[in-house]
């Protein structure tokens, strides 16, 4: 049972730590990131604060291809 709820411990970290969206803001900088590969494409859109200079998330794509596709 001890190695369940330790399991269960971290599990709980990881999705109550998770990344959180900021609200775009017109005059600060943005960047794009997208990468494909024959299976997977995906994109993240992150924004530049002018209060810390980091980038933060503002929106995110990520979608699995058909063999059509």
């Amino acid at each position: 049972m001890d190695k369940e709820r330790k399991a269960f411990d971290v599990l709980k970290q990881v999705v109550t730590s998770a990344l959180v969206l900021v609200l775009p803001q017109d005059l600060d900088p943005f960047r794009i990131e997208a990468d494909s590969s024959n299976f997977v494409i995906g994109a993240v859109l992150s924004q530049q604060s002018p209060t810390d200079g980091r980038w933060y998330l503002v929106a995110f794509y990520s979608k699995s291809l058909s063999p059509v596709e």
